[in-house]
C-alpha cells in the first residue's frame, strides 16, 4: 500500500513549576504513513519529540507535555497543493457585523506567518 498523507492535531499542556498546568497549545502536523494505526504511532512520536522543558522569563521551569492526539485524518488528495488540512468555526469579534450583501476584499489581506 502506498503512503498516504495524514493531518494530525496534537494538544500540549504547558506546565509551570509553581502553578502546574494552566494553558494548552494545539498544533497541526502533516505526516505520511502506510495506514491509520501507523499514522497514530507516528503522531505520538512527533508529539513526544516536540515535548520540551526550559526556564521561563521569571526563572521558573516550564514544560510542554503531549496530552492528546486530538484528531487524525487521512488527507484525501493526490496532490497537497491547495488541500484543506484544518477548519474551525468561530464567532465574529465583539461589535463585528456584516450585512448579507457585504463585499469583502481578501486581496487586501496582510497575512502573518506562524513561524513554522
Amino acid at each position: 500500500m502506498a503512503d498516504s498523507w495524514y493531518a494530525v492535531k496534537l494538544r500540549f499542556v504547558i506546565l509551570l513549576e509553581t502553578t502546574g498546568g494552566e494553558d494548552v497549545n494545539e498544533s497541526l502536523y502533516l505526516l505520511r504513513s502506510d495506514g491509520f494505526e501507523n499514522a497514530f504511532l507516528r503522531a505520538l512520536e512527533i508529539g513526544r519529540s516536540a515535548e520540551t522543558e526550559y526556564l521561563g522569563g521569571t526563572g521558573e521551569r516550564v514544560r510542554w507535555r503531549l496530552k492528546d492526539v486530538v484528531t487524525l485524518d487521512e488527507v484525501r488528495a493526490a496532490d497537497l497543493d491547495g488541500a484543506e488540512v484544518y477548519s474551525q468555526f468561530a464567532s465574529l469579534g465583539e461589535g463585528e457585523h456584516y450585512d448579507f450583501d457585504h463585499k469583502f476584499q481578501p486581496e487586501l489581506s496582510k497575512p502573518r506567518q506562524t513561524g513554522i
